[in-house]
């Protein structure tokens, strides 16, 4: 008796190589689907008069973790600090 299993169709690597393109063409058709979804649910929010620039940050930071998040504020706190001291905002 041999020890290597017999060769079945999907060891085959023709077959192999086909089954993941195919998984991945799937993923990247949903993909495409979601990103269309992302769109439109932008384009609502605009048309109902949010700042879809300012939506998308906002989004952007609720979705970073704990850690990041706290990051991310104290470089705004800092940014906003220095951008006062250069004049560009008023002092508050």
């Amino acid at each position: 008796m041999s020890d290597t299993p017999p060769k079945t169709h999907n060891s085959d690597p023709h077959h192999q190589i086909n089954m993941i393109a195919d998984r991945v063409s799937r993923l990247l058709d949903e993909r495409d689907a979601i990103s269309e979804d992302v769109k439109d649910i932008f384009a609502e929010a605009k048309g109902a008069g949010f700042e879809v620039g300012a939506l998308k940050k906002a989004v952007a930071v609720k979705r970073m973790s704990v850690e990041k998040r706290k990051k991310w504020h104290e470089q705004n706190e800092h940014l906003d600090l220095y951008l006062t001291k250069l004049s560009v905002l008023p002092d508050a």
